[in-house]
């Protein structure tokens, strides 16, 4: 069941989804049917998202956008072992990254990130 805290989340790291796959939130819109500013006022919480807007979004996230995409999207929104203060780590470095890089140079950087991190969280799980 899609709950509100689920839906706030994939909200919360939508920008990040979107520009890993590559698409202004212009393309995006167009992809969806909705104008660049409902994107932007979905990415910044001044419009809400309804489940209708989470599942088209999934639906292009899981067919256009690539593995390395999904896989943020699963640690980011749906991994319920991921901890909030290890999301926060992964945003801020994604953030870091993106004022350093630009999005188009970013996107490589940020797959070494994910990277360290599927490593990081490896080693903390118990044995």
């Amino acid at each position: 069941m899609l709950t509100d805290e689920h839906l706030e989340r994939f909200r919360r790291y939508l920008w990040i989804f979107r520009n890993s796959s590559g698409w202004s939130s212009e393309e995006f819109g167009k992809m969806l049917g909705i104008t660049r500013a409902t994107i932007s006022g979905i990415e910044n919480g001044a419009v809400k998202m309804n489940p209708l807007h989470y599942y088209a979004m999934r639906f292009l996230f899981q067919n256009y956008a690539g593995r390395f995409v999904n896989e943020l999207i699963d640690i980011l929104a749906d991994s319920e072992s991921t901890t909030q203060e290890e999301r926060d780590r992964l945003e801020n470095q994604i953030l870091m990254i993106k004022r350093r890089c630009g999005n188009k140079n970013g996107c490589k950087a940020v797959k070494s990130v994910l990277s360290c991190f599927h490593i990081v969280k490896k080693e903390l799980k118990p044995i």
